[in-house]
């Protein structure tokens, strides 16, 4: 059984994975051997190398599905705290990339494959039409050499024929297996690449509308495992990002980059439960009433928070750029709040800094008593892992490869 800390995944090297799945794609229909005879042990392996949703999925503890029920309410201490009702549609945005993403490829590769090479331990499903829209589809399933930086590498390929070589990758990753065969368990990155597909569609259906499809990328860095310093603890880290992501639903919005780290360490006493995420989103129009909201320039929104056994727990929030720093006096905005079991405010607390980096003004509902015991601790005296703590080097090569893609 394979151990790991919340930083083991993060320091993951994976340059030769677009290599990998390069040769591969290349490769597979000339050498694989239709119709030959299935390994179901090595099949079952490979179907294990396609994450699952509880690896890739961002928890959402306790009264944070109370804001989808429409229990919006305005900052006030003992009603519902602002931070996780605030966080729940983004905790919604990620899970709905993912959670596609895992079923499209549990689905094709759920039936028997088309294709098996027993020499090199390749799996081809398809090509078989695209429902809905035009060409075909075929997901390629490739077990590494021992000693690979990844056991697997995965694809799904649209293509208007069946040369796979030719074909554009809309999805494609690498993995590491649970050697134990818990498909819960493993680590990996994988790639939804929004902005292929769509490039398919334009070039392939003029028939069709391709600014209904989503654009830009999401990529994740995933594991799940024991803890090496607590085998009975069980650890779950994702970093993901979109870039220059739109939604189908709204082909006229702002392309959007966003960062999240999230994770959860679970103990036979405690669960905690952890989410960062930054992202523009323009939340001050800069004409000083609140009771108005206009477009204009965004600002750069960069929230922690932690859950203790799915309620209790912090936030910490920083405002800047955007119209705040166009204020002759405000810089930054920096908010902490504390709720209860149930989600209920506890504490919260607003500080403005200048340019120069002094307090300006502060305000505060409740008292940070209303943290204690343990969240009157910040987030970083915590010890709660942040993206503040990612590798730069790993930042900058997830950050190059979900803005260009594979090239």
């Amino acid at each position: 059984m394979t151990t790991m800390t919340t930083r083991d995944v993060m320091t993951m090297v994976w340059v030769g994975l677009v290599a990998a799945l390069a040769m591969g794609l290349g490769a597979c229909g000339d050498s694989a051997e239709e119709g030959s005879e299935v390994d179901s042990a090595a099949l079952a392996r490979a179907r294990a190398a396609i994450p699952s949703a509880e690896q890739l999925q961002a928890s959402a503890p306790g009264g944070m599905a109370m804001a989808e029920s429409g229990l919006r309410e305005q900052a006030l201490v003992g009603e519902l705290a602002l931070y996780p009702q605030e966080s729940y549609p983004i905790v919604l945005g990620v899970n709905s990339a993912v959670g596609d993403m895992v079923t499209l490829l549990k689905t094709v590769t759920g039936v028997p494959p088309t294709v098996y090479n027993s020499e090199t331990q390749e799996f081809l499903w398809g090509p078989w039409p695209y429902e809905g829209s035009v060409g075909n589809v075929a997901v390629y399933i490739k077990e590494n050499p021992p000693g690979e930086d990844f056991a697997y590498v995965y694809a799904f390929v649209r293509l208007m024929d069946n040369d796979l070589g030719g074909g554009s990758v809309v999805i494609w990753g690498g993995s590491n297996p649970d050697p134990d065969g818990d498909e819960t368990r493993g680590s990996g990155l994988t790639l939804w690449d929004f902005e292929a597909n769509h490039a398919f569609e334009a070039a392939n259906n003029p028939a069709g509308a391709p600014e209904a499809s989503d654009r830009g990328r999401f990529l994740a860095l995933y594991g799940k495992g024991p803890s090496a310093d607590d085998p009975e603890a069980e650890v779950t880290t994702v970093l993901a990002a979109f870039r220059g992501f739109v939604p189908s639903d709204n082909p006229g919005a702002e392309p959007a980059d966003a960062d999240y780290y999230y994770g959860q360490v679970a103990t036979a006493e405690h669960t905690v439960d952890f989410l960062n995420y930054a992202l523009t989103l323009d939340i001050d129009d800069g004409d000083g009433d609140p009771n108005t909201q206009v477009a204009s320039a965004p600002e750069l929104l960069d929230v922690k928070m932690v859950f203790l056994d799915q309620g209790r727990g912090r936030a910490e929030a920083i405002a800047s750029g955007g119209d705040i720093a166009d204020s002759p006096e405000i810089d930054l905005l920096e908010v902490v709040e504390c709720w209860d079991e149930q989600i209920k405010e506890t504490y919260l607390g607003m500080t403005a800094y200048g340019d120069d980096g002094s307090e300006i003004g502060a305000q505060s509902l409740g008292d940070p008593s209303g943290c204690a015991p343990i969240f009157d601790n910040s987030i970083d005296a915590l010890m709660i892992p942040t993206l503040d703590d990612v590798d730069p080097t790993l930042k900058a090569q997830m950050d190059a490869l979900a803005t260009g893609g594979v090239q």
